[in-house]
């Protein structure tokens, strides 16, 4: 109905307005000014009824709806049809097969692949690289008159079988059966191809850089497969063997390590073909790596400087960050001033062995100087050493700056220097023992807690091939005592416990304003952390350090024989932990990232997103992230915010027939901010063609189908006739009539008369006026 009987009751209401108002106003009298009005009445009922939309219904029969043959024309097709060498392919068969059923049957043939058409594809068309089955049945279902009855060609290989059963529930309530005839099934895939590929998209420039490579192997599961990666002139900078097991499954990971240049790294990643594959085009995958130039700087202040193993103490962490790519300035605490007190002065520590202070450098005497830096160590020096200024600068640093700092122990450190007593005690993740309670030497294993295994501190840790975090934590020996803390405070994540998981916390870290803080109560030099500095490295190459040995045997142990992988990836990770939020808020950059360089098909992608500053972080996470493909139909992706890693999670689905290099744009917003965070990132989508990678034939796929909706597995064109007539037959004896409305107004009597009524009207006024 045009009208409602609401809008039809203040139509008729105008209308009697309108009358009334004529009844007045009008210049005719007497019998013209009642015909006159009579013929305006009647003309405006006329168009109200027309207005009404009135309408009549009739029944009529239905022309029957007819039957479809649906054929498979996908790449896959294109296989032998039998395991008989020169037999026709499933394509030639699905061809014959709907040729003969169209001649016999009478059925209209639709073509499928990735879209649906009323011709054959074709050889080189893009729209055969896959098959959508459940996507053309779906067409066929919502068309203007579906079919009755659906005959399906295809060797089964689709890639939305998990959609089948949604799209079967559609067909049997709308009354379409389906039945499938299998085209070929003697062909055994024959296939190897790079799956997936996890690597930093940026690294440091000299960076070594651990690469983890997926291949699959479809048919060719007793074979060792070569994994390469060359670079862009084609020489091999790492290879690896994927060797078969047992229970070995389709796929299988491999890791590869290259070091990045300058500008990174740009070449491919591939696995060798062999012979008899199907197709080469997934066997190569492009990498690019880029060299990102920024390294963060450190002033590392130490208080023992002595060469107790024949190497200065304070360069087993300097080496350790400086090979990691992170800038360290060098003070050391052993240089009486005037008065006789001992003073911070810088050691130019790479282009001397030996201790040869520079007395125009110390600690920074301006806070601009200070804040050039992202990290500040101290490890063992007097607060006698610093200015209130100096003090009150480094917590600034931290809290506006976002720079990190670390407290390590020793006999100046936490409440044994009285650092409780004054500003930095807020800064310190530790709350200090007073000094009182002073030091012990008690020798302890370090215990790791569940929360410092879930900490990106220790999920970050670079791991190489073979290698696993619980084995490595495992393997850490002896500290020779610690500073005494009371316990950790409520903000902070406790790393490290002494000995067991209830004993006295010796690392932990916070956030403390922008930036980050940690309090280490043991340390990184001699004598507490002598084995955790020398000996906390591989145990196939650690040479055993004996702890309870008198400290000669130390001072005589040659440093040539010290191994301490461990240690230096350890330090190097905690610093780029640290300093993240000072770099970020450096380039003012609202970051997100995921943790592979390939997107593998059929998978959903990892993405985070997080900002270094705190206060924005907090009004962030009461807000709303979304991650979305640039230029893709899918919907945007809610990432939730992970109170722990302290960012943003989630898994971005990947839309069908993905781009093989998407661009993923996070946001973020929240109440109070003028503006929308924006940060993009590139990531490659292999260029797997399933339709030849697996392309062996699924005869169950189609008879799960059939039996579904209630058709028939067949396996002759006869027979494929025969049902067809059928459904024929069937859809004329159950055809329903159906209801058809006309409009009632559309007639020329109706028209003529409203014509007719204004005319008069016209006429009367003209003559009588």
């Amino acid at each position: 109905m045009f009208f409602t009987p609401a809008p039809l009751l203040l139509t008729t209401a105008l209308a009697l307005v309108a009358g009334v108002w004529f009844w007045r106003r009008t210049t005719l009298r007497g019998r013209p000014r009642i015909a006159a009005a009579a013929l305006r009445t009647g003309a405006a009922a006329l168009l109200c009824w027309i207005l009404s939309d009135p309408r009549q219904t009739r029944r009529v029969n239905a022309p029957p709806a007819s039957p479809v043959v649906l054929v498979d024309g996908s790449l896959s097709m294109d296989f032998p049809a039998s395991a008989i060498g020169g037999a026709p392919t499933r394509l030639d068969v699905a061809k014959s097969a709907a040729a003969e059923i169209r001649q016999r049957g009478g059925a209209r043939t639709r073509w499928f692949a990735s879209e649906t058409s009323d011709e054959p594809f074709p050889g080189n068309a893009p729209q055969r690289q896959s098959s959508l089955l459940a996507s053309a049945l779906r067409q066929l279902l919502i068309s203007e008159n579906p079919p009755s009855g659906v005959i399906v060609i295809s060797d089964g290989a689709a890639q939305d079988q998990s959609d089948l059963p949604l799209v079967a529930d559609a067909l049997v309530r709308r009354g379409t059966a389906v039945s499938t005839l299998l085209s070929g099934g003697g062909h055994t895939a024959r296939n190897v191809s790079i799956a997936g590929c996890d690597a930093p998209s940026v690294s440091r420039p000299g960076a070594r850089i651990p690469i983890t490579a997926t291949v699959r192997r479809d048919g060719f599961r007793d074979r060792v497969l070569t994994v390469l990666i060359q670079d862009a002139l084609g020489k091999t900078v790492s290879q690896a063997n994927a060797v078969p097991g047992e229970n070995q499954g389709l796929e299988q990971s491999v890791s590869l390590t290259i070091d990045a240049g300058a500008n990174g790294f740009t070449g491919k990643l591939l696995v060798a073909p062999l012979d008899g594959e199907n197709t080469l085009v997934d066997n190569e995958l492009p990498l690019r790596i880029t060299a990102k130039a920024e390294r963060p700087r450190v002033l590392y202040m130490e208080g023992t400087p002595a060469s107790v193993h024949g190497i200065p103490e304070p360069f087993f962490l300097t080496e350790a960050l400086d090979s990691d790519g992170i800038d360290v300035d060098l003070l050391v605490m052993n240089t009486p001033d005037s008065q006789g007190k001992n003073v911070l002065k810088s050691w130019d520590w790479k282009g001397r062995r030996e201790f040869k202070p520079d007395s125009r450098k110390g600690y920074p005497t301006t806070r601009g100087e200070l804040y050039r830096y992202d990290a500040i160590i101290c490890s063992d020096i007097p607060r006698a050493a610093f200015t209130g200024d100096q003090i009150k600068w480094t917590v600034d640093f931290v809290a506006e700056r976002g720079g990190a700092f670390i407290m390590v122990g020793g006999k100046s450190s936490f409440g044994s220097g009285l650092w409780d007593q004054t500003p930095w005690d807020n800064l310190i993740p530790l709350d200090m023992a007073g000094a009182e309670r002073g030091l012990t030497f008690d020798q302890f294993k370090p215990f790791w807690p569940e929360e410092a295994l879930r900490h990106p501190l220790l999920t970050g840790f670079p791991l190489q091939s073979g290698e696993n975090m619980e084995a490595i934590l495992h393997s850490h020996p002896l500290f020779l005592g610690t500073n005494f803390v009371n316990r950790a405070k409520p903000a902070a994540t406790v790393i490290m416990r002494q000995g067991k998981a209830n004993g006295m916390p010796v690392m932990a870290v916070q956030p403390f304003g922008k930036g980050r803080t940690m309090g280490f109560a043991s340390d990184v030099t001699f004598f507490w952390g002598t084995l955790h500095n020398r000996a906390w490295g591989p145990l196939e190459t650690a040479v055993p350090v004996e702890a309870l040995v008198e400290d000669p045997v130390y001072k005589r142990t040659p440093a040539k024989f010290y191994n301490n992988a461990y240690f230096r990836r350890f330090w190097a990770r905690s610093l780029r932990w640290l300093t993240e939020g000072s770099l970020r808020l450096r380039e003012g950059e609202f970051t997100a990232a995921t943790p592979r360089l390939v997107w593998t098909r059929g998978t959903r992608l990892p993405v985070t997103a997080s900002v270094a500053d705190d206060a924005l972080l907090a009004k962030l996470a009461k807000g709303v992230c979304t991650a979305k493909i640039e230029g893709g139909r899918g919907d945007r992706t809610r990432l939730r915010f992970n109170t722990d890693s302290r960012r943003f999670e989630g898994l971005l689905t990947q839309p069908a027939n993905a781009a093989e290099e998407c661009v993923i744009t996070v946001e973020a917003t929240a109440t109070g901010m003028p503006d929308t965070l924006r940060s993009s990132f590139t990531v490659r989508v292999p260029a797997i063609d399933p339709e030849l990678s697996n392309p062996d034939a699924s005869p169950e796929t189609l008879a799960a189908l059939a039996q579904s909706t209630g058709g028939k597995t067949l396996r002759s064109t006869t027979e494929a006739v025969a049902w067809l007539r059928a459904r024929q037959t069937s859809a004329e004896v159950h055809r329903r009539p159906v209801e058809v409305r006309t409009p009632s107004w559309s007639r020329p009597w109706v028209l003529a008369s409203l014509l007719l009524l204004l005319s008069a009207e016209w006429l009367l006024r003209r003559i009588f006026a």
